[in-house]
């Protein structure tokens, strides 16, 4: 498509407000996704520290079924 102004490119043949709006709206939710796996993220690696340290501590490997076993060295 070829816009004759920048005027005609921001208001997209009178669907503008639509366009822009639906623009806007992805790029808040795309934004708010990312916010949150960054959250996540640095939840679930300092849970692993917490199970890292506990393991160093008492030797107690926690494995993914929760159970709890001693090492046996």
């Amino acid at each position: 498509m070829y816009w004759e102004s920048w005027t005609d490119f921001i208001q997209m043949g009178r669907h503008g407000f639509y366009v822009w709006s639906c623009v806007l709206a992805s790029v808040c939710l795309i934004g708010f996704e990312l916010l949150v796996l960054a959250r996540e993220r640095r939840q679930a690696l300092k849970k692993l520290q917490q199970l890292d340290r506990q393991q160093d501590a008492t030797g107690t490997v926690v494995h993914k079924t929760g159970v709890q076993q001693h090492e046996s060295t």
